[in-house]
């Protein structure tokens, strides 16, 4: 694909603070795809009270229709994971209502991270691999029910917090309804940043097939974390994470993740030009 032909969208919660507000800067940006993190978005609404609601659904979808707008990620960022059964169980429920949602805006995939129990010695342990691995495969199962496909975000603090692991969950999980949100960025620590080219070429070639989406962000490293900076100015190698998707069979949905509504035109002008170089 040409990259004059790349699409680059943005998180709606990064193009206003209220799903109206959203719709009128994505078309004032040129903006046509979407992570559409709909609770953050549609934030006048408790989702956890009123769960899947069909006619609230409908009025959405036909906004979207009407700006143009296709929903690439539908994001339910849930702790699946949570210590708690009863706030747990009520995480899980409304991913599945969020399944359903998903459904109605076509979305490419609905996605979530892995959660946390706390330190990452217990996240990375395999007792909370399996702990996740059992939570997730019934969502799996009525993902499929509803024919839609599952996101799972790996993050390097997470669970799933690697390429080689999270090859192993969609081993654990055989299902075509399952599939990968890829986040460079969310795979660096200091330990491993300079290893990124390492990172991509595993990940690639492990599921690249599944991989359904790519947030484009950038990554700078701190004394003891990660930070994300304006795009184009950190250590994230571009042309090289450009060069794997160009791989792909199927051109994954680009995603400008965590960028400031204020640097989307100059930021995807600059990628675009250093693209094309």
């Amino acid at each position: 694909m040409n990259i004059k032909d790349y699409k680059f969208g943005m998180r709606g919660h990064d193009l206003g603070t209220n799903f109206m507000e959203m719709c009128e800067n994505a078309k004032k940006h040129g903006v046509s795809n979407l992570q559409f993190a709909l609770a953050k978005t549609v934030n006048d609404k408790n989702f956890f009270e009123i769960g899947y609601d069909a006619s609230l659904s409908a009025e959405i979808k036909k906004t979207l229709d009407e700006y143009n707008l296709s929903v690439s990620v539908l994001g339910c960022y849930i702790n699946p994971i949570a210590a708690d059964k009863e706030a747990c169980d009520k995480q899980l429920q409304l991913f599945k209502d969020f399944i359903l949602y998903a459904k109605d805006f076509g979305a490419v995939v609905i996605g979530t991270e892995t959660g946390s129990l706390g330190s990452i010695e217990e996240n990375h342990s395999e007792e909370t691999y399996m702990r996740f691995v059992n939570n997730l495969k019934p969502l799996v199962a009525f993902a499929e029910e509803c024919g839609v496909t599952v996101g799972i975000e790996p993050v390097w603090q997470c669970p799933i917090s690697s390429p080689q692991v999270m090859n192993r969950l969609l081993d654990d999980i055989p299902s075509d309804n399952l599939a990968v949100i890829f986040d460079l960025s969310n795979l660096m620590n200091r330990d491993v940043y300079l290893k990124q080219r390492q990172i991509m070429d595993d990940a690639f070639a492990l599921f690249g097939d599944k991989i359904k989406a790519v947030h484009v962000k950038d990554f700078i490293i701190k004394e003891f974390d990660r930070a994300v900076p304006v795009f184009g100015t950190g250590l994230l190698d571009i042309k090289y994470l450009f060069s794997k998707i160009q791989e792909l069979d199927t051109m994954p949905e680009l995603i400008m993740d965590d960028m400031r509504l204020s640097d989307y035109d100059e930021c995807t002008a600059f990628l675009r030009k250093l693209l094309s170089e």
